[in-house]
């Protein structure tokens, strides 16, 4: 009986007792969970420039979209406003457009696992959004000085085409901030 206490004191003993190998385990592990914890939040971190990309995309689009659908299926803005006409279709479908792209592919850099697909993606939006940035500033100067030249009254104070140049302008830094997280 004292041979088999004896014996069970010496292995707890043996294992309360870390040797060299157990020392260099252990702190393995506390460095391996280290990296992962930082890439979890660098990844947090580097997402929210498309989450702001993606909420103006959805106000974009929704705005566009409602212009659109009023100007081509009804026939009039709803706004009460002159529209710039651009190659035969009112300013507000290249709005759409172009909100519509920058709203899908801010989506997928959202759900994309890939860091990379993430990169080339902010600078697929930003192009797209420097052309929305020079559409909606071209349609503004159309409206301002050709199509209302003695001055219109707009129902929301401003021609609609400087809140789509607003939206675009922030998409636009946004999209810089996001490639420089990389």
């Amino acid at each position: 009986m004292a041979t088999i206490k004896s014996a069970k004191k010496s292995k707890q003993k043996k294992l309360a007792k870390p040797t060299a190998s157990t020392k260099a385990a252990s702190k393995q592990i506390k460095q391996s969970t280290k990296p992962k914890q930082h890439y979890e939040n660098s990844t947090k971190s580097s997402l929210k420039p498309f989450w702001v990309i993606f909420i103006f995309s959805i106000m974009g689009t929704l705005f566009a979209g409602y212009l659109t659908v009023s100007k081509l299926l009804l026939g009039y803005c709803p706004l009460t406003e002159p529209c710039p006409i651009f190659l035969g279709y009112p300013a507000c479908v290249y709005g759409f457009v172009l909100y519509l792209a920058m709203l899908a592919m801010s989506a997928f850099a959202l759900f994309s696992k890939k860091v990379a697909s993430r990169h080339s993606l902010s600078s697929a939006i930003f192009w797209v959004s420097l052309i929305g940035v020079l559409f909606a500033l071209y349609s503004t100067y159309q409206e301002v000085y050709f199509i209302c030249p003695q001055g219109c009254h707009y129902s929301l104070g401003m021609p609609t085409c400087v809140y789509g140049l607003v939206m675009y302008i922030i998409i636009l830094v946004t999209s810089v901030i996001a490639q420089k997280r990389k």
